[in-house]
């Protein structure tokens, strides 16, 4: 993070009092698993009772309003040291999963005809270094909206390559050319995150460190219903294809932010167990079942080094 960024965060220590716990919690999981329940009756295969044990079989964690606000300001932060700086918010080795409170500080009003997520979350699946994997977005609209306090997850998975030699990630789409790119972007001087909301894909292209893929976990019940012999659901509905994109990729950008919030902020981790109070660890996250870290700038704000000067939480 540079200068201006690192004031940025010095900044959001005041917005929450001393000694006060953070109020968030694993809201989305618990959504998750009343729709899994009801899903399939014990019929491990149905989508949202794989995913649901994904995210158990993970380290799972909450992050609070002022990480989400940190990330959400880099995010829509200027897109050249936005990209130049995705291999610094690699994800942790494994299985992640992320969850945050949808009303991110500073992000814009939903449009006209978009709703509002009350709850996001992200499953990240990543190799022994961290830099490459996929991630599958999970969602829950705000009560009053459509389908208000349902989970849902996106169609599609992003897949990523965060190596200074990457390779173009498993795609079932083409990245835009660098010509298109540049039309798009000729008519913004230095560009942000921000006023390329609508073409978060465009962002991405740049690097050719991302791909689109069917999402593993509901692929099955996507072609099944949606599918038509052999062709796939998103060569019958292009749209609903870019809008997932769309959609996936503001998020998936906000996750490796996320990232990069953890690794070069002085973080504060408070561990939750079953039917245990909460309380500081800069421990591992026990992964049976319920447990997870609620994730919290610390109150000095002061970056820990860890080996190779990056943050060490895990």
């Amino acid at each position: 993070m540079n200068r201006q960024q690192r004031r940025r965060a010095a900044a959001l220590g005041p917005r929450v009092q001393p000694g006060v716990r953070p109020s968030e919690d694993i809201e989305l999981v618990w959504s998750l698993a009343a729709r899994a329940a009801a899903e399939g009756k014990g019929d491990r295969d149905a989508p949202f009772n794989r995913l649901f044990r994904a995210i158990m079989d993970a380290n799972r964690f909450v992050l609070t309003k002022r990480v989400t606000a940190l990330a959400e300001d880099l995010r829509i932060s200027d897109l050249a040291v936005t990209i130049k700086s995705f291999e610094k918010g690699r994800p942790f080795p494994g299985r992640t999963w992320l969850e945050w409170d949808g009303a991110v500080e500073g992000r814009g009003e939903p449009l006209p005809h978009e709703v509002r997520y009350d709850r996001l979350g992200m499953l990240v699946e990543a190799d022994d270094t961290g830099q490459r994997g996929r991630m599958v977005v999970l969602i829950r609209v705000a009560p009053g909206e459509k389908q208000g306090g349902t989970a849902d997850m996106l169609p599609i998975a992003v897949t990523f390559d965060l190596r200074d030699a990457y390779e173009r990630p498993e795609s079932i789409t083409e990245p835009a050319s660098l010509a298109q790119a540049q039309r798009i972007l000729a008519a913004v001087q230095e560009p942000t995150m921000a006023e390329l909301e609508g073409s978060a894909l465009v962002a991405a292209a740049l690097s050719r460190r991302f791909g689109t893929i069917e999402n593993p976990y509901s692929a099955a019940y996507m072609h099944r219903y949606i599918g038509s012999g052999a062709r796939r659901w998103h060569e019958i509905h292009p749209d609903l294809l870019a809008t997932a994109i769309e959609e996936a990729m503001v998020e998936v950008i906000m996750t490796l932010c996320a990232f990069m919030v953890l690794r070069t902020v002085g973080i504060e981790t408070t561990e939750v167990l079953p039917g245990a109070k909460r309380r500081a660890s800069t421990h591992g996250i026990d992964t049976s079942l319920l447990g997870y870290g609620i994730l919290d700038i610390a109150a000095q704000d002061r970056p820990r080094a860890g080996r190779n000067g990056s943050l060490q939480i895990l």
